[in-house]
């Protein structure tokens, strides 16, 4: 889990924290590089479960899910965690997944819906328009 990297920066009380739920370790990697490198802070968590537990004390500025994790969680479990929550039910949330299913997004109120494979730069294009 990198959840401390960036924590160093100077200037990191003024960037967006990224909580990025991702276990496809390749995927993972290629998508903190893109966000770190648009200057964004990332807090990678591989297990559903662990950023489940983390996610009300990092309260992330946005959250970047996929939909399959590990057996037992899913995307959509953290997603109800986080629209059940006060402090975080207004985060605003992208789901990144190879499975579309923007309908049940739609439910939850999520509009962004990246489906995988996408073009680099895509995540932090969508990250810095959500934002604005």
């Amino acid at each position: 889990m990198d959840s401390d990297e960036g924590k160093n920066n100077a200037n990191s009380d003024a960037s967006v924290q990224v909580m990025l739920i991702e276990n496809d370790h390749n995927l993972a990697a290629l998508l903190c590089d893109e966000l770190h490198s648009s200057g964004y802070q990332v807090h990678l968590f591989k297990e559903g479960g662990l950023a489940i537990a983390a996610i009300e004390r990092l309260n992330p500025d946005i959250v970047v899910i996929d939909l399959m994790l590990e057996s037992g969680i899913t995307g959509w479990d953290i997603i109800s965690k986080i629209k059940k929550t006060d402090l975080l039910l207004n985060k605003p949330i992208i789901i990144s997944s190879a499975f579309e299913e923007k309908e049940k997004a739609a439910q939850w109120g999520i509009k962004e819906f990246l489906v995988k494979p996408y073009l680099p730069g895509r995540l932090s294009a969508v990250i810095t328009r959500m934002l604005r």
